[in-house]
C-alpha cells in the first residue's frame, strides 16, 4: 500500500481527480480482503501489544535483539564483534555464540541453545541486528553506503525520462530496508538475487540515459 501511494503521488503526474479515483478504486479492491482478514489482523495487533507490555523492550524477541546488537557494537567499537557472532547463521552453525549468553539474548523468546538444537528458534528472525552487532558502527556505515548507493546516486541523475526506473529503485530499496526491520527477508537468497539484480539493472539504465 505504501508503494502504491508513492507511485500515485510521486511517480506519475496524474490530475488530482485521477489520483482520487485511483485511491478510491484501491480501497474498493482492498476492502473485501480486509473484510476476511480484518479480525485476524486486529487480533494479531492486540496480541503483539499484549506481548510487548508484558515482556518489555529487553524481553521482546525483536526489540531485545536490537538492544543487544547496539550494546555489542558499543562494547566492540568501532568494528563490531565480527562475522558469525550474533544474529547470523554462522553464530549457530555447529556452535552457539557466547554473546547470546553474555548479553542475555539466550533468555529471550525461543533463543536458547536448546531451541537451536530443536531447530525452532527466533535468533535469525530479524535482519538488521546482526549487521549492527557484527559490523559495528563503521561497518554499518559502509554497509548503508552500499545498500543505499543506487538510490542516492539515482537522485542526482533523476529526470522525467527515467522517473519510472527511478521509482523501481526507490521502491525496492525502501521495501527491502523496511522488511529488514522486523523480518529476515533481505537475507533470503531469492530476494538477494532478485532485488539486487533488478536494482543493478535499473541503476545501469539510469546511468546510460543520464
Amino acid at each position: 500500500m505504501l508503494i502504491i501511494f508513492l507511485y500515485l503521488f510521486f511517480a506519475e503526474k496524474l490530475k488530482f481527480s485521477h489520483r482520487l479515483t485511483s485511491i478510491i478504486l484501491s480501497f474498493l479492491f482492498i476492502s473485501p480482503i480486509l473484510f476476511f482478514v480484518g479480525q485476524d489482523l486486529i487480533d494479531n495487533i492486540n496480541a503483539n501489544i499484549f506481548y510487548l507490555n508484558n515482556a518489555g523492550n529487553e524481553g521482546h524477541v525483536r526489540i531485545g535483539m536490537y538492544i543487544a546488537a547496539i550494546s555489542i557494537a558499543v562494547d566492540n567499537f568501532p568494528l563490531g564483534s565480527g562475522f558469525g557472532t550474533f544474529g547470523s547463521l554462522g553464530s549457530i552453525l555447529g556452535t552457539y555464540s557466547p554473546l547470546y549468553y553474555q548479553y542475555g539474548v539466550s533468555e529471550i523468546g525461543a533463543n536458547s541453545y536448546q531451541h537451536v538444537l530443536d531447530q525452532h528458534h527466533t535468533l535469525l528472525d530479524t535482519f538488521w541486528p546482526h549487521i549492527i552487532a557484527e559490523l559495528g558502527f563503521i561497518g554499518l556505515m559502509l554497509f548503508f553506503l552500499l545498500f543505499f548507493y543506487p538510490f542516492i546516486s539515482s537522485i542526482f541523475k533523476y529526470t522525467d525520462k527515467n522517473k519510472g526506473v527511478f521509482f523501481i529503485i526507490a521502491a525496492l530499496t525502501l521495501i527491502t530496508f523496511l522488511d529488514g526491520l522486523a523480518l529476515y527477508t533481505p537475507e533470503v537468497p531469492v530476494f538477494i538475487f532478485l532485488v539486487h539484480f533488478l536494482l543493478g539493472l535499473s541503476f545501469r539504465k539510469i546511468c546510460v540515459d543520464a
